[in-house]
């Protein structure tokens, strides 16, 4: 997926969302106005409540460019399919959980995520996931920790 991504990319078949958040990462790195882009009359803060983007930050820094936030975003993606793996796992079976894990990689609407641009909600499914699989742990402190983080990807989630 990520490399359909980049042929995306690198053929133009992207919109513009990829491009404000491009901006964003930059202007924050180089020029100190936090998340800001010309589109916006101001921050990305103003749009959405998004504070997970700062765990995009220092990837961006290493490697400025789209690239990094396109192949993110199917990482993040990808391993949404653990915690529906171990949450089937636990309650069904083994090759329930592998078949469900499977299913969800194959996911048509998961596909569309990933392809369209780059949003922060490439996060939600991991997050929520884990969020869910510490509480099957009955692991309390996890539960808050993933459920915070959660909560820190959209104001919507």
């Amino acid at each position: 997926m990520s490399e359909l991504s980049l042929f995306r990319l690198n053929t133009f078949h992207l919109e513009y969302d990829l491009a404000v958040f491009i901006q964003d990462f930059w202007t924050t790195i180089n020029h100190g106005d936090l998340f800001y882009n010309s589109l916006h009359p101001n921050s990305q803060f103003g749009i959405h409540f998004s504070p997970i983007l700062f765990l995009f930050l220092p990837f961006f820094a290493s490697y400025p460019g789209p690239d990094i936030l396109l192949v993110m975003q199917t990482i993040f993606l990808g391993f949404g399919a653990y915690p529906v793996y171990y949450f089937t796992k636990n309650c069904i079976d083994k090759k329930t959980g592998v078949i469900l894990s499977f299913l969800y990689l194959l996911y048509p609407a998961l596909h569309g995520v990933n392809l369209y641009d780059f949003h922060e909600l490439c996060v939600a499914p991991l997050m929520i996931g884990l969020t869910m699989m510490a509480m099957l742990m009955k692991k309390t402190k996890l539960f808050i920790i993933f459920a915070c983080l959660s909560l820190l990807i959209r104001e919507d989630v």
